[in-house]
Formats: C-alpha cells, sequence, structure tokens
C-alpha cells in the first residue's frame, strides 16, 4: 500500500515536524462589508506594491470624487485587494496605518480568525505557487481575470499550526522589512537625482543654472539642434547585430528582449547603422525616449539616429542626461503634438529645437555627477532585485 505524501513544506523551522492541514480558505477568514458614501476616511488605493493614500498614489488625488460615491471601509489590520487582474496575479494587503481607509467598493475586505496569523495568510497568498495556480485557474475568457470574494472562499490553503506560523511570518516580515528600507534609499536615491536635472540645467528662458560648480560663470550659449547634431542614416551592414530602442533598458542586442519580436532578415540592409555614442529618437520619442548607444549595431529605418557635428566639444554623459530632463520631455510636445504611439518625431522636428547648453569642461563636471547618481541608482536596483528573488525563493519552500 502506498504511504500518503506529507503535506509539509521543502524548509521548516527547527522543533516544528507534524503535517500541515488542508482548509478552505472560508474558514479561516471572515468578510468586513462594511460601506460609507462619500469622504469619511482617508481614501486608499490597492496595489501590488502595498496599500496606498490616493492622494499620494496618484500625486495631487482624483478629481472625480463626490458625495454620492459608496465606499468600502478597511479598519485596520483589516485585508483589502484589487479584484481584477490583467495577469491573473492578485496582491493582497494589510491595512497597516493608524486609521481605517476607505477603499473602492469592488475591493472585498476581510480579516482572519483565531485559527490563522494573518501576516502569514498575506504572505501565503502573495507569493506562494500554490495560490498563484489558483489564481490563473479562474480566468474565464476575456482580458481579465476577477477573483471575487465568495470565489477567494474556496482556495484549499494549507496550514500548520499557529506558533509555526508566527515563526514563518516573523521570518519573513524581516525581508520585507529589509526590502522596504532598500526600496526607500532607491527612492531617495531617485528624488536626488530629480533635483540634480531640475538644479544642474538652466529653467526655460534663463541662461544659468541655479547650481553650479565652482570656477563657472558664463551665460549658457543657446543654439538650434541642428547647429550641434547631424541627422545619420548608414545602411548596408546586414550582417550587423540588430539592436532595440527601450525606456527601461536603453540601446540593447535584439536577442536580449524579454519577448521574441520578429523582423524579415531579407530587409536588413535597409536598416540604419547605429555606432556608440550615437542618439536614437525612439518610437515613444514624446515621452522623452532619446537614447545614447553603448553598442555596435543595426536597427529598424523608422527610427532617428543623430550624432555630434564636433564629438571633442560635447560630453557625451551631459547629453544623455539633458535629453531626460523634465523641461527638455515638456518641450517635445511643443513638436509631438498630435503623434500617435508607434511613430517617431522626425529629425527635422529635432532640429528645430533651442537647446541651451555650457561648454565642454562645464558639461564633463555635470555629466560625472549626474553619472555617479545613475551608477547608485543602478547598485540599489540590484540589490533589491536579489531581495526580490531572495524572498520568492524562501516562499516557495517555506510554504506548501
Amino acid at each position: 500500500m502506498k504511504t500518503p505524501k506529507k503535506r509539509v513544506p521543502e524548509l521548516r523551522f527547527k522543533g516544528f515536524d507534524g503535517d500541515w492541514e488542508q482548509r478552505k480558505l472560508g474558514e479561516l477568514i471572515t468578510e468586513h462589508s462594511e460601506l460609507v458614501t462619500g469622504y469619511h476616511f482617508p481614501i486608499a488605493t490597492s496595489a501590488r506594491t502595498g496599500l496606498f493614500f490616493q492622494a499620494e498614489y496618484f500625486d495631487k488625488g482624483r478629481s472625480d470624487i463626490n458625495e454620492g460615491v459608496i465606499f468600502h471601509v478597511v479598519p485596520k489590520n483589516f485585508v483589502t485587494y484589487r479584484h481584477m487582474s490583467d495577469d491573473s496575479i492578485f496582491h493582497f494587503n494589510k491595512n497597516t496605518f493608524d486609521t481605517p481607509v476607505q477603499v473602492s467598493r469592488e475591493y472585498p475586505v476581510f480579516t482572519n480568525n483565531d485559527k490563522v496569523n494573518l501576516d502569514f495568510l498575506v504572505q501565503n497568498l502573495n507569493f506562494s505557487g500554490s495560490f498563484l495556480k489558483f489564481s490563473k485557474m479562474q480566468k474565464r475568457g476575456g482580458t481579465r481575470t476577477r477573483l471575487y470574494y465568495k470565489v477567494l472562499q474556496q482556495y484549499r490553503i494549507s496550514v500548520p499550526e499557529v506558533d509555526e506560523q508566527d515563526e514563518i511570518s516573523g521570518f519573513m516580515k524581516k525581508i520585507d522589512k529589509t526590502i522596504a528600507l532598500h526600496e526607500r534609499k532607491l527612492e531617495l536615491m531617485k528624488v536626488l537625482k530629480k533635483a540634480y536635472l531640475q538644479q544642474l540645467f538652466p529653467k526655460n528662458g534663463d541662461k544659468t543654472p541655479h547650481l553650479r560648480f565652482a570656477g563657472f560663470s558664463d551665460d549658457w550659449e543657446q543654439r538650434k539642434s541642428k547647429i550641434v547634431f547631424n541627422s545619420v542614416t548608414e545602411k548596408g551592414h546586414p550582417n550587423l547585430p540588430v539592436v532595440s530602442v527601450t525606456q527601461e533598458k536603453g540601446i540593447i542586442f535584439r536577442k536580449e528582449m524579454d519577448r521574441d519580436l520578429k523582423f524579415n532578415k531579407k530587409n536588413l540592409g535597409t536598416y540604419k547603422v547605429i555606432h556608440p555614442n550615437d542618439f536614437v529618437i525612439s518610437l515613444r520619442s514624446f515621452q522623452g525616449g532619446f537614447e545614447v548607444s553603448k553598442i555596435l549595431g543595426i536597427t529598424s529605418p523608422a527610427y532617428t539616429v543623430f550624432s555630434f557635428k564636433y564629438p571633442n566639444n560635447h560630453s557625451i554623459s551631459f547629453w544623455k542626461f539633458y535629453f531626460k530632463k523634465y523641461n527638455f520631455v515638456q518641450m517635445l510636445k511643443i513638436v509631438t503634438y498630435g503623434i500617435r504611439d508607434g511613430r517617431s518625431i522626425s529629425y527635422a522636428d529635432f532640429a528645430s529645437l533651442s537647446l541651451t547648453y555650457p561648454l565642454k569642461n562645464e558639461q564633463e563636471k555635470i555629466g560625472k555627477i549626474l553619472e555617479k547618481v545613475a551608477v547608485l541608482i543602478a547598485a540599489d536596483e540590484h540589490k533589491l532585485d536579489i531581495l526580490y528573488e531572495l524572498r520568492r525563493a524562501y516562499s516557495q519552500k517555506l510554504f506548501v
């Protein structure tokens, strides 16, 4: 007779050895259906990265809220989640604020009973492979997956005794706390970068920046883009590697893309060559998609490629950040008005823009400090990726 497989996790804390019990989630949680009309508590949004006050999540809040809107109330330490997902992944958020909050009435709200540690439960639902399989099974066609509370109750979850739940929850909370600290550090670095971009470049109409390195006092020059840059159209090199222009990763080899983008190899002879230090205006240029290349390759002729007329007179780092600053992106909107997603602005449009810039030695100073901040941001992002993977790995081994 075959021995039944034990229901235990792969990794376990010392002192625990009993089988985990499988229960319907509805036996461990209780729905909270309190509704309010209008504004009584802070309005919150449940997202994959947490529960946020809506005024912070949408920067300046929402303008479509009035006294007739009905909300669900989420008391302190109760849980809510967005009930629809585009990819069958759902994220459960505990209200850790010092106040009840109100969320969309479409968001279910629930709490635990004395048979389960609420943090253990939330961690299990958010990170275990078992619940992900369950949520993917809820897709019934269409573009979105819906997970209503009555369906959530049917999920069969494996749980140990409460004291083991407490151990697992405490350990996972330490990882979450470390992640939160690094996320905050990364956010501060991004704020610093934004401040530098605002202070190290002149505001529109000004000829000098607010913050300046010692020894520089001359006005910055103002010239049309066509005075500084040349359009580049070099073709006929089909054997060079194909590259893609992305706003997330810059210019990368096509084979490094997360998705397989098809292209006709017979047309490679018409593709434009991109040399290191060439700039490319991406197909999302109206959102600030000016990228500088570190690699040699070829790309679709739909892209606009340009380079310095006099490379020895300019710093590549300075211009790389210049094209990312807020004022420049706003200026692009003037020449990109009405352009559809998927179409780049022309070089003629770019050539008509007025650029304000200093001499090369000051450009180098500015570029150097911004590069340092960018390196620190990249390092923090890498640390976070490692921590996210660590949390995922522990979640696979600590939960059944």
